[in-house]
């Protein structure tokens, strides 16, 4: 998700589209980590993750959601290292477990 593929109508209802590289998640089954725009990755995609669920998805509106409310990307690296930096400034530098939970 990344904020071209969120659609706002005249009653203020948002719809998403553009789903080209959508597909059916299936537990154990591998996926591609470079799936999302860099922008709006999921930690877990960056570090490499190919085992992944629809959560990486609730990032992607998060930082969409951020975006919209300070006028700008709020972690715009120009490259996956710069970018996963740009989080652990922001939100902390994960635990063990969190790596864990990542599947990293």
């Amino acid at each position: 998700i990344k904020p071209s593929n969120i659609l706002l109508n005249d009653k203020g209802e948002a719809k998403l589209c553009d789903f080209g590289s959508a597909k059916v998640l299936v537990h154990g089954q591998k996926n591609i980590s470079y799936i999302c725009s860099r922008y709006y990755r999921s930690p877990e995609l960056i570090l490499g993750a190919i085992d992944y669920g629809t959560y990486v998805d609730v990032w992607s509106l998060g930082c969409c959601i951020a975006e919209m409310m300070i006028n700008r990307p709020l972690f715009d690296g120009g490259n996956n290292n710069t970018l996963f930096m740009k989080i652990i400034r922001t939100i902390g530098e994960p635990s063990l477990e969190d790596m864990e939970a990542m599947k990293v």
